[in-house]
């Protein structure tokens, strides 16, 4: 650490202080953690000789022992009994401790935890990443993946090296980093969760604050941000950090009826009714979880896992297989039916891990994200 010094002459002491690292640097106060009897190495900015006042160089700048210690910012050591001893000139030196100094232990400390192994992914990703064929580009600039893309008029020179088998690959490979491990923490990584890139989505496992990446705070910030008022803005967001904002209206509807949502109304009835506020994108033979239901008479839970039917030609409703005897105090305010199970009004460290994986995987898995990569 920088400090100043005064000098008495040669032979005389030297006084050390970390208070005041010379000109244009004070307050850079250092506790500079000695004791008497350790060594410590000296540079001088500048030394004058004693008797001729010229600069000395180097010639002063040796391994000192501290002969005493006044306080935690100052120390004394002696001189060089010699004619161009070290005396006051701009009186800067650099003090090099040759011990180990105190830590302090406080502070917020962060750390990266990939490991970066990747090892080889050709089979993955029908590349490796540093281990190219050539350094040529062998990709054609002007190449148009057949269909939709080359429809729209966009150049896909990547595109070259997709086919079925790669796409599932890469789809999968995805799937396996983003799902694993099977932790609460909000951390992915790839491989298949062994941490060589992570991927960490802790800033979107708790209470819907802004994360802090410019993105602003969601509509409800006392709820998750995975609950059913904020998953939309979640997706745009997501959208906006992976997608420079292009996933296309429908991708986010389809990405929403997969989460599901809030149920509108249930109907008496064999089999019960359920309603939703608008197009649910389901199927007959989905597996859909319902949860958050109060109050009602049904013939067993309504808030469990069924397989669903969904009526000809309706869009909004499916049916499960219990009876709806009556609707009596039914309440679904934090009601939710969806093929990923949520519990809106508490939902667990499980629920949320859940969604925000199966967003960032469709995201990932999307088109729109590969073109932009």
């Amino acid at each position: 650490f920088a400090g100043t010094y005064s000098c008495t002459g040669a032979g005389g002491t030297i006084t050390i202080d970390t208070s005041n690292g010379g000109a244009g640097t004070y307050g850079v106060t250092a506790n500079h953690g000695l004791s008497v009897g350790d060594t410590v190495f000296l540079n001088f900015t500048n030394s004058r000789d004693t008797t001729s006042f010229n600069e000395t160089s180097t010639e002063n700048d040796l391994v000192y022992t501290i002969v005493s210690v006044p306080d935690a910012t100052t120390f004394t050591v002696t001189a060089r009994n010699a004619a161009n001893a070290a005396i006051n000139s701009d009186n800067q030196v650099v003090v090099f401790p040759l011990k180990a100094q105190p830590l302090v232990r406080n502070g917020t400390i962060n750390f990266l935890p990939s490991t970066f192994t990747m090892d080889n992914t050709d089979v993955e990703l029908a590349q490796t990443p540093l281990n190219s064929a050539t350094v040529f580009n062998y990709f054609l600039p002007d190449f148009k993946f057949s269909g939709a893309l080359a429809s729209q008029g966009i150049t896909t020179p990547e595109f070259q090296i997709t086919a079925e088998t790669s796409a599932v690959y890469q789809a999968n490979f995805l799937y396996n980093g983003i799902f694993n491990p099977s932790n609460t923490t909000g951390i992915s990584s790839f491989k298949t969760g062994t941490n060589a890139l992570v991927l960490n989505l802790s800033p979107w496992m708790g209470i819907a604050t802004n994360p802090g990446l410019g993105l602003g705070a969601a509509p409800q910030p006392t709820q998750a941000w995975t609950s059913n008022a904020n998953v939309s803005t979640l997706i745009d967001q997501f959208n906006t950090l992976l997608l420079a904002g292009q996933l296309p209206a429908d991708a986010k509807t389809a990405i929403m009826n997969l989460l599901g949502g809030q149920i509108a109304s249930i109907s008496t009835g064999n089999p019960c009714m359920i309603s939703m506020s608008g197009p649910h994108g389901l199927k007959s033979g989905d597996s859909v979880t319902i949860t958050g239901v109060t109050g009602g008479s049904f013939s067993s839970s309504i808030n469990a896992t069924f397989l669903i039917t969904v009526p000809a030609g309706n869009t909004t409703a499916f049916t499960i297989p219990i009876t709806c005897n009556n609707i009596t105090n039914l309440v679904l305010t934090n009601s939710n039916a969806g093929i990923i199970s949520y519990t809106n009004a508490t939902p667990s460290t499980t629920n949320i891990r859940d969604r925000l994986r199966t967003i960032l995987h469709l995201l990932l898995t999307s088109p729109d994200f590969t073109i932009q990569r």
